[in-house]
C-alpha cells in the first residue's frame, strides 16, 4: 500500500476598498431628485434707475442643479427680458439685468411682473419689480438722427407713390412715444416711398470718430406689410442707402420735367432712375462676363497707351455717366485723358 501525503498551503487573502474623489457621470440627485426651493426668489435693486447705470439682479437657491428661466415683462410697454441659466443658485453673477430687452419694444419707467420657471418641472414662482428710469441708449458717443419725439423734421424730404404716405403716430413705438409710420400699396413696385435724412441737419464732424470700423448706424423697424409664406410672420422689404461725397461733386441737381398728364412728374423721374440703374447693372454684368458682343475694347490709333471703349445699343446717357466718374476718380492719377 502506498502512503499518500497531502500538503496544505494556507494563503492569506487581503480585501481592500477605495473611495473616489470625483463622481463619474451626472448626479443622481440632479437627475431624479425632487426640486425644493431652499432660499426664496427675491429681487435685489427694485426701483432701479437704468438711465444712470443702476442694475437689478435676482437671488434664489435650490436643492439640485436645474435649468431655470427668469422672465420680466413690462406691464405698460409689453417688453420682455429673458434671463436663463443652469445652476443650483441664482445670484448677481448669473442674473444681473441692465434694463435691456429680449423682445421689443424697449422697457419704460413702469411696473413689471417677474416669473421664475424651471425646465422639466411645473413649479412657477412669481414676483414683481419697478423700473424708476428706463435704459438710455444715447450717450456722448451717439449722434441722434431722428426719434420723432418732437415731431418730424421738415428738412427731411422724400417721395411716396400715389396712394402711399407717411404719418407721425403716437403710441406703440419701439422706443419712446412717437414713431414714423409709412403705409400704402403700390401695384407696380415694392417701394412705397422713401425719406432722405440729409446729414447737414444732424451731422457734426466733431461727434463721430474717424475710424469707420467704429461707426455704426442703428434703426428700429417694425414691418407688417407682407406675411411670409414660409414663416407666417411679417416680412417687409426695407432699403437703407448711404450717399457720401468725397471729391467735391455736386450735392444738388435741378431737373425740369413736363408731364403731358398721363403720369405725374415724380413718377416719370422715378421710372427714369430705375431704368438708368438697370442699364448700369447690365453694363456691369457684361463687363464681368467679358461679353464682346456688347462691349468692345480696342487700342487707339491716335493715343499712345490709349483705348477706345464701345458700348453697343447705348447712347450719351451711359457714356456721359461713365465719363464723369472716370474723370473724378482717376484723372491725373491713372488717366491723362478721357473723352
Amino acid at each position: 500500500m502506498k502512503n499518500l501525503k497531502f500538503l496544505l498551503l494556507a494563503l492569506p487573502f487581503f480585501f481592500t476598498s477605495c473611495e473616489k474623489d470625483k463622481i463619474e457621470g451626472p448626479s443622481l440627485n440632479n437627475l431624479y431628485g425632487e426640486l425644493t426651493i431652499l432660499d426664496s426668489f427675491k429681487v435685489v435693486g427694485d426701483g432701479a434707475d437704468f438711465s444712470v447705470g443702476e442694475n437689478i439682479y435676482f437671488t434664489a437657491s435650490f436643492s439640485k442643479q436645474v435649468d431655470w428661466q427668469v422672465k420680466i415683462k413690462g406691464l405698460n410697454s409689453g417688453s420682455v427680458k429673458i434671463i436663463y441659466g443652469k445652476s443650483d443658485a441664482i445670484n448677481q453673477s448669473n442674473s444681473t439685468w441692465d434694463g435691456g430687452s429680449t423682445q421689443l419694444p424697449f422697457f419704460r419707467a413702469e411696473d413689471c411682473e417677474v416669473e421664475l420657471t424651471f425646465d422639466m418641472h411645473d413649479d412657477t414662482i412669481y414676483n414683481q419689480l419697478n423700473i424708476k428710469g428706463e435704459k438710455e441708449y444715447n450717450d456722448e458717443s451717439t449722434v441722434l438722427i431722428a426719434d420723432f419725439e418732437n415731431g418730424f423734421n421738415p428738412n427731411f424730404t422724400g417721395f411716396f407713390q400715389a396712394g402711399c404716405t407717411k404719418a407721425l403716430t403716437i403710441g406703440g413705438a419701439g422706443q419712446g412715444i412717437n414713431f414714423l409710420q409709412q403705409f400704402g400699396t403700390c401695384d407696380w413696385d415694392w417701394l412705397i416711398g422713401y425719406i432722405d435724412y440729409y446729414s447737414n441737419f444732424w451731422y457734426d464732424q466733431q461727434e463721430l470718430v474717424n475710424d469707420p470700423s467704429q461707426v455704426y448706424f442703428n434703426i428700429m423697424i417694425n414691418g407688417d406689410s407682407t406675411i411670409s409664406q414660409v414663416s407666417n410672420v411679417p416680412n417687409s422689404l426695407f432699403k437703407l442707402q448711404f450717399y457720401e461725397d468725397e471729391n467735391g461733386e455736386p450735392t444738388q441737381f435741378v431737373f425740369k420735367i413736363e408731364s403731358i398728364g398721363v403720369l405725374p412728374p415724380l413718377i416719370i423721374f422715378y421710372k427714369s432712375i430705375i431704368e438708368l440703374c438697370n442699364r448700369v447693372k447690365n453694363l456691369i454684368i457684361n463687363l464681368k462676363n467679358k461679353n464682346e458682343n456688347i462691349i468692345s475694347i480696342k487700342p487707339s490709333s491716335n493715343l499712345s497707351n490709349g483705348f477706345i471703349i464701345e458700348i453697343k445699343d447705348e447712347n450719351e446717357t451711359i457714356g456721359n455717366l461713365v465719363n464723369e466718374h472716370l474723370y473724378n476718380l482717376y484723372m491725373e492719377k491713372e488717366l491723362s485723358f478721357i473723352a
